[in-house]
């Protein structure tokens, strides 16, 4: 979390695009207005839970379009006032939640991908025919202007192997960019 907090302060300029043609100085507003760009955060939550207000000012202080969470320890059958609950005012949430077995009847700690946008958005999850064991995946379509964007939320819990990690990684690559025409844009704790 520490992490995702030094990038997002980091003091990174975003890209005002092109200036406007009909001769107004805030180029800025008048791309924001067709929606040409976004803002995206990743964070690690290690259990989002307890965290929608730390989440929410992360969203509203850094004025983010989408926030990639891992790590939201968010289970299938959880209410939808949790499930939710992380998505503050005027946004959505999707949520992929962690595969595998119990522990002695108890869900097993830990995983689980949201990936929360703003209702300004249009964002629809994305079937994969890769069904990565070394790590969680998560993909989202964006339509971002007239540019269709994929985004690939990624969590590698950390004991898995690296290597093995890699081979399905470059699987994962091949088939996300064969043939897409769109862009990919790839996030996470991996």
């Amino acid at each position: 979390m520490v992490i995702a907090l030094l990038l997002l302060m980091a003091g990174i300029e975003i890209n005002p695009g092109p200036a406007t043609t009909n001769g107004s100085s805030n180029a800025r507003s008048t791309v924001i207005s067709r929606r040409s760009e976004i803002r995206l955060g990743s964070l690690n939550a290690g259990g989002a839970t307890t965290k929608a207000a730390v989440i929410d000012d992360l969203i509203r202080g850094n004025r983010l379009d989408i926030l990639a969470v891992c790590e939201s320890w968010i289970l299938e059958n959880a209410p939808n006032a949790i499930k939710y609950d992380l998505a503050p005012d005027n946004y959505s949430v999707l949520h992929v939640h962690r595969q595998g077995s119990s522990i002695k009847g108890q869900p097993k700690r830990g995983g689980g991908l949201a990936f929360i946008y703003s209702n300004q958005l249009s964002a629809r999850p994305i079937k994969c025919s890769l069904v990565p064991k070394t790590f969680e995946l998560q993909l989202v379509g964006l339509q971002v202007g007239n540019i269709a964007v994929n985004v690939a939320n990624i969590y590698r819990p950390p004991r898995l192997s690296k290597t093995d990690f890699l081979d399905e990684f470059a699987d994962l690559l091949a088939s996300l960019c064969s043939g897409t025409g769109g862009r990919l844009l790839i996030c996470g704790d991996f």
